[in-house]
């Protein structure tokens, strides 16, 4: 079991995406710039912890999600009618290792009470497997329960049926420059 599952947000000017981690929640100050995230550059990131005991339920886990949604003050990023990505992963068949559809309904569900609209967010894999074209992939994301009679909220698949619609992203770090 993962000790802590927590999200994170990301601030555009197009709205606000609020990403699905395991362990800690990071808010990454970014912007858009001709069509592309750009990082601003000195800002710092904020990340929040919560504790999570081993053996926890989906449904303790949502409940400490939302009161870390407050807590964070999330709810502050998003201007009604955000369109708000909820960015998670929906895990590959037989595994354990990503968040239950319980703990993302409820970022959905503050993100509604903000009067945003979210929608679940997630990118083809480059290796083989069931998430590597879009059709498989949320066929996949149903099987493992994030439909959106589940968590509330659509799926799409940033980048693309094949995986082929990416953009470059500069993060000018030290041995790395762009990130795709």
């Amino acid at each position: 079991m993962p000790k802590d599952n927590n999200f994170s947000k990301i601030k555009t000017t197009h709205g606000t995406v609020l990403t699905t981690v395991t362990q800690f929640i990071i808010e990454y100050p970014l912007r858009l710039k001709k069509n592309r995230c750009i990082m601003e550059k000195n800002m710092k990131s904020k990340v929040y912890f919560m504790k999570v005991e081993n053996g926890e339920d989906a449904s303790t886990l949502a409940q400490k999600t939302s009161l870390l949604f407050d807590f964070a003050n999330f709810k502050d990023a998003i201007i009604k009618n955000d369109m708000v990505a909820v960015k998670t992963s929906f895990g590959e068949k037989g595994n354990i290792g990503h968040l239950k559809p319980p703990i993302v309904k409820a970022v959905v569900d503050k993100v509604k009470e903000c009067n945003g609209k979210p929608f679940l967010i997630e990118t083809n894999t480059l290796y083989e497997g069931r998430r590597t074209n879009a059709v498989d992939h949320i066929s996949h994301a149903h099987e493992h329960g994030f439909g959106y009679e589940n968590v509330g909220a659509p799926i799409i698949i940033g980048d693309g049926l094949f995986g082929e619609h990416d953009a470059q992203v500069e993060i000018n770090q030290k041995l790395c420059k762009y990130a795709y």
